[in-house]
């Protein structure tokens, strides 16, 4: 059974979805998980995480010229190169981990049982 601040969202044949609340409480910063299985690749699992990361350019002692220079910088970038690099703090707790461990122990059951 799934702990504190971690459900199981979806399944079905090939696939079990959980979602992983932040410590801080705010839906906008939780984690899905997707445990993924194909049939003609015998005891292997995608593992997928989702998470919504965010990029704000005004963060930090910028006026309006050198924010708007952060947005150009950053739009060229995804424009030629087709990324960004980004990164998103996730606070989780003692409540948290042992609801992923489990987590990932159910999804492991749950390949190693098979479609």
């Amino acid at each position: 059974m799934i702990s504190k601040n971690v459900m199981k969202t979806a399944e079905s044949d090939n696939d079990i979805f959980y979602r992983v609340v932040c410590g801080c409480g705010s839906n906008e910063h939780d984690i899905g998980i997707h445990f993924e299985i194909e049939d003609n690749i015998p005891h292997t699992v995608f593992l997928n995480f989702y998470k919504k990361v965010a990029w704000c350019s005004n963060w930090g002692d910028l006026n309006f010229f050198e924010r708007m220079w952060h947005r150009i910088k950053a739009s060229i970038v995804m424009l030629f190169t087709g990324y960004i690099d980004t990164e998103e703090s996730f606070i989780i707790d003692t409540d948290n981990i042992d609801g992923l461990m489990e987590a990932l122990k159910e999804g492991k059951e749950y390949i190693e049982k098979g479609p």
